[in-house]
């Protein structure tokens, strides 16, 4: 009984000694060791190990890889809910908007649309492929009898990499053919704020496909920056001769009165506050086209110098009506500052 008992506590003592040992050990170290069990296809020992040291570790760039490599053994073993809320966790981790929190959520919203691990669009696996030549039958070859074709290959889930990466690109292509609507009804928008506002969703939307399909062409983005562009172009031209117009009348009948009745300050206001909003709205315009197009197109250029000169006319206008509106010259308004 003393015996037993004797290997009883020894056990114990061994089991504490190595968890001892395995605290003490540096977190470069265990996630060292992680990644060596993933590689190793042991998910289990790797998941477990991941998930204690995400829980216990202070270091917050620790437990972000920590859960990085959970929510990853988690997809390589097929646990696909498990794995999904796990990378939203990760995404939590990351940034703000960053690309690797934009990838993180995406990966966790292409496992939830996935039936056992398959991405929609996917269940087909790609033919494979041969020596073009074993195409052309010989002639002992056509003597033999048939046979029957061989098992069709079970299509790959998203454990494989290279298929998450598929089905990330296609996640991209249906986010992106999203905006079709979005696009038109900027182009019907009736403001310049109206306009920035979609545009800089829309060029969020582009910027976030190419973090999934860093691949994909950049003509669609294009097309709706030079669409945005030219909308907030047509508003201006319609907007700058009336606010110019109106402007010059109060600036005369001011000068002419040498005052400013309270309902044209009112608004004279609202002139002021519309040509400081349209403004603003192409700052706003000018921050879309920074996430789209890519680094080499060349009409982005054009764009924000037209951009930049409206801007600087819209100042122009909310500037004269600020100017009526403080009335520096005692409320005369001298005739040389009409034009």
């Amino acid at each position: 009984m003393k015996h037993a008992l004797s290997v009883s506590v020894l056990a114990v003592l061994v089991v504490c000694t190595a968890l001892a040992a395995r605290a003490a050990t540096k977190p470069e170290e265990r996630l060292a060791e992680i990644r060596l069990w993933v590689d190793m296809g042991r998910y289990d020992e790797a998941a477990a190990a991941a998930r204690l040291l995400a829980r216990s570790d202070r270091d917050d760039q620790t437990k972000t890889e920590a859960t990085r490599l959970l929510a990853l053994a988690l997809r390589k073993k097929g646990d696909w809910r498990t794995a999904a809320q796990t990378y939203k966790d990760l995404a939590a981790r990351y940034e703000k908007d960053s690309d690797a929190s934009i990838l993180a959520e995406a990966t966790a919203d292409v496992l939830l649309a996935s039936s056992n691990g398959v991405y929609p669009g996917l269940e087909k696996p790609a033919p494979a492929g041969g020596d073009p030549a074993s195409a052309v039958a010989d002639k002992s070859a056509a003597a033999k009898p048939a046979q029957e074709p061989p098992p069709k290959p079970a299509a790959k889930t998203l454990a494989d990499d290279d298929t998450l990466k598929a089905a990330l690109v296609k996640e991209a292509e249906k986010r992106v053919a999203g905006l079709k609507g979005r696009i038109a009804e900027m182009k019907r928008a009736k403001t310049p704020e109206e306009v920035a506002a979609a545009f800089v969703q829309i060029a969020e939307v582009f910027r976030c496909a190419r973090v999934l399909a860093p691949d994909r062409d950049y003509e669609a983005e294009q097309e709706a920056a030079k669409a945005a562009g030219d909308r907030m172009d047509a508003l201006w031209s319609d907007a700058r001769p009336w606010l110019r117009d109106r402007l010059t009348e109060m600036q005369r009948d001011a000068a002419s009165r040498g005052s400013v009745s309270s309902a044209e300050k009112k608004e004279l206001e609202g002139y002021q506050q519309m040509a400081t909003r349209m403004a603003d709205a192409e700052g706003v315009f000018r921050s879309g086209l920074e996430k789209v197009g890519g680094p080499a197109w060349a009409e982005r250029r054009a764009l924000v110098l037209k951009s930049v000169e409206r801007e600087r006319e819209y100042g122009l206008l909310a500037r004269g009506f600020q100017m009526l509106l403080t009335r520096p010259y005692g409320g005369l308004i001298p005739r040389r500052r009409l034009n």
